[in-house]
């Protein structure tokens, strides 16, 4: 039987094996980055909620871990809400000057989204599908914002 390994690796975060045969492949995942403290995900949760409330809306935020000082980050930049499960990030100036404070030299690392869909469930549609697989990291959708307990659905993107 032949196997091709592949071996894929961010630095102080993950290290990803997987093993290749002819007809099948297997992965084994092993995360030793820090662990996302839980007020970081109140505040997206409760980010959700208003804009849910507010403006009947999808909203998103973005994900940045930084292994160096052990910390995740989420943040909401500038977004177009629209009606019902859409929402854009806006390129705007100010959208800039937020990104430049989750600097690569400063140790912090794209790694994934959130987002939410109103009242529906949790799932990946075909835009998170078109718009995660080649953003390396963590997707989660939340449903039923409407409700005292949500849904989640959950990904992950290493290198598509």
């Amino acid at each position: 039987m032949t196997e091709v390994k592949q071996l894929h690796e961010v630095g102080g975060l993950m290290s990803c094996l997987f093993t290749h045969e002819v007809q099948k492949s297997t992965g084994k995942f092993e995360w030793t980055g820090p662990k996302m403290r839980w007020e970081t995900w109140r505040q997206v949760l409760a980010f959700f909620r208003w804009t849910n409330t507010e403006h009947h809306s999808e909203s998103q935020v973005r994900f940045f871990v930084n292994h160096k000082l052990g910390l995740w980050a989420a943040h909401a930049f500038p977004q177009e809400a629209r009606t019902g499960m859409s929402a854009r990030e806006l390129d705007t100036p100010e959208a800039a000057a937020q990104r430049a404070r989750f600097s690569d030299t400063e140790g912090w690392l794209y790694w994934g989204t959130a987002h939410h869909h109103c009242s529906g469930g949790a799932f990946q549609s075909s835009t998170d599908l078109n718009n995660e697989r080649n953003q390396d990291g963590l997707h989660i959708t939340v449903g039923n914002m409407d409700r005292d307990v949500h849904d989640l659905h959950c990904r992950m993107y290493v290198s598509g």
